[in-house]
C-alpha cells in the first residue's frame, strides 16, 4: 500500500503540489492525468524517494518512507520508476542495464545469463543484449526501459509516460 499524506512540494516560488493526499492498495493501478507541468512526474519523484516533500509524509506498506527529518533512499522502497526520459547510461549494453538490477539477487552466473535473456525476450529484445542504447530505436530504448524496471524483485512499479514511443500492438502487448 502507498499512502501520501498532505504532502506539499515547491521549486523556489513555484508550488508543484499543494497538500496532497491519496492511497493506494495492492493490486490496484492509479492513472494520474493531467496537463504538462501539473506535478505528475514530481508526485512519482517523491513516491520513489528522488525528491523530498517540503510537507506532509508517504508510506509505503505501512512504513514511513517520507516525512520531516525521514528520508528512504530510492532502493529501500521496494518499487521501480520507469522515467519519461528512459534514464539509460550510455556505457551499458542492454544485457548489462537488466545484470546491474539482477546483482542484488546475488545469483550464480548461469542463472543470471537465463534472467538477462528471459527478461529480454519479454519485451521482444532477444539478442539485443550486447547493444548500447545509442544502437536502438526509440521503442527499443523504451522496451530496454521497462525490462530494466521489472527485473527485480520490486512490490511497486511507477510508470511516468512508460509507452509513448511505442506502436499501439507493441504498447497492448506490453501494458500485459
Amino acid at each position: 500500500m502507498i499512502v501520501l499524506e498532505n504532502v506539499s512540494k515547491s521549486f523556489g516560488s513555484a508550488v508543484v503540489l499543494d497538500s496532497v493526499s491519496l492511497g493506494l492498495s495492492e493490486n490496484e493501478i492509479l492513472a494520474v492525468t493531467g496537463p504538462s507541468g501539473s506535478g505528475k512526474t514530481t508526485l512519482l519523484r517523491l513516491i520513489a524517494g528522488f525528491e523530498r516533500p517540503d510537507q506532509g509524509r508517504i508510506l509505503i506498506d505501512e512504513r514511513e518512507v517520507s516525512a520531516p527529518g525521514v528520508l528512504k533512499p530510492p532502493g529501500e522502497r521496494g518499487l521501480s520508476l520507469i522515467f519519461q526520459d528512459l534514464a539509460l547510461w550510455p556505457h551499458m549494453t542492454a544485457g548489462e542495464h537488466i545484470r546491474f538490477v539482477l546483482e542484488k539477487e546475488k545469483l550464480q552466473e548461469a542463472e543470471c545469463r537465463t534472467r538477462v535473456t528471459q527478461i529480454l525476450e519479454r519485451v521482444r529484445l532477444a539478442g539485443f543484449e550486447k547493444r548500447y542504447p545509442h544502437e536502438l530505436s526509440g521503442g527499443e530504448k523504451q522496451r530496454l526501459a521497462i525490462a530494466r524496471a521489472v527485473a527485480g524483485k520490486i512490490k511497486y512499479l511507477l510508470m511516468d509516460e512508460p509507452f509513448c514511443h511505442l506502436d499501439s500492438v507493441l504498447k497492448n502487448e506490453l501494458q500485459n
